[in-house]
């Protein structure tokens, strides 16, 4: 039930969402997101009381249901939905996920406007606690082309210093 009954709360000055009780959230991405084969999703994760789904997953209508599986990556719980590759939180102390969505061919090139994070628990005593800290979602930026302009015209094996950047040389 994403809409659920609990109480959601921003601690650590934005940088954990706490969920309590039978309580899903969407956080509404700064603008819509493509998934890139370079694209990482990187969250840590806490709970308290084993509860029945929770995870983290993308949506694009604010209306998450079973066809939304395929984009979630659930992380703890007795019941299992979306992905279970990262089902393996131990319920002891804070753990960090890096999801490689490039793994996930069914996410690239699928644009989202919203980051989801599930704390189902709907069967009493609804009590499951959880928090994601440190979410981020990102595409590493390009490697900068190297150029190298070495002097030509010189004999082949010597070590030349580069006119244009005198800390690099080249072997001509």
């Amino acid at each position: 039930n994403p809409s659920g009954q609990g109480s959601v709360a921003v601690e650590d000055n934005g940088a954990t969402l706490h969920l309590a009780g039978n309580r899903w959230a969407a956080v509404q991405l700064d603008q819509p997101y493509t998934i890139t084969t370079d694209t990482t999703l990187s969250f840590t994760f806490e709970g308290t009381t084993e509860l029945e789904v929770a995870g983290v997953g993308f949506d694009t209508n604010l209306s998450f249901g079973m066809s939304d599986s395929a984009s979630f990556f659930q992380v703890w719980g007795t019941q299992g939905w979306g992905n279970q590759s990262y089902n393996n939180y131990s319920g002891t102390t804070p753990r960090n996920y890096t999801i490689s969505l490039s793994d996930h061919p069914n996410l690239v090139g699928k644009t989202f406007d919203y980051l989801v994070l599930a704390n189902d628990h709907d069967k009493a005593p609804r009590n499951g606690e959880v928090r994601y800290s440190n979410v981020s979602l990102q595409d590493p930026p390009p490697e900068p082309d190297i150029e190298v302009s070495c002097l030509s015209g010189l004999d082949f094996g010597r070590v030349e210093q580069d006119a244009a950047d005198p800390t690099r040389s080249c072997t001509i």
